[in-house]
């Protein structure tokens, strides 16, 4: 099987048969369960010809196979990128890229980190946790709103972080409302 993927890196050729011989390199090695070599091999698809989006795809399930999360979010991205717009493709690879990211956000303590943080500023600031965690809820919907819209009509503009400070802002004054009608009830 090297020897075959040693041959077609001497002769070169960027046809379309040949691309799609590379593909059913990557193909035979992943099926083989060699997912270094299947990756190498996508690689070197994607050195011909960056533009096909399932090449990106099949090389995210090899690093994912190795372990190399981040590397196979970046690669579903890729394919997520130069799949059509309402492609099962880009839908699969937004799929690949939820269910690696997720985790790792809870492997790197930032569910904890969120938990810390608002418990922090609400004895800080002497606020009813519910007003900061309604702060919190906001920013995420904002986050999760701007995630959503960059991923469906990008452009210049990066819609997660407008759509982040929306929320805060959103956030911030549903508290200070909060705030003032419990003031003015004391009173």
């Amino acid at each position: 099987m090297l020897a075959v993927l040693s041959l077609c890196n001497q002769l070169g050729s960027v046809t379309a048969g040949f691309l799609g011989e590379r593909l059913e390199i990557g193909e035979l090695l992943a099926a083989q369960g060699r997912p270094r070599q299947a990756a190498e091999a996508y690689r070197r698809t994607i050195r011909l010809d960056p533009t096909h989006a399932l090449v990106f795809y099949k090389l995210g399930l090899c690093l994912e196979a190795m372990g190399d999360r981040h590397s196979a979010v970046h690669a579903y991205e890729q394919a997520s990128q130069r799949a059509g717009d309402s492609s099962v493709l880009r839908e699969r690879a937004e799929w690949q890229i939820e269910t690696l990211v997720f985790p790792m956000l809870l492997e790197a303590g930032f569910a904890d980190g969120a938990r810390i943080f608002l418990w922090l500023i609400g004895s800080l600031s002497g606020a009813r946790p519910e007003l900061v965690g309604w702060v919190a809820v906001f920013l995420v919907l904002g986050l999760a709103a701007g995630i959503w819209v960059d991923r469906r009509f990008p452009g210049e503009i990066s819609w997660t972080l407008t759509l982040l400070a929306a929320g805060l802002i959103l956030g911030c004054w549903n508290a200070w409302k909060w705030i003032k009608r419990e003031s003015n009830l004391e009173q």
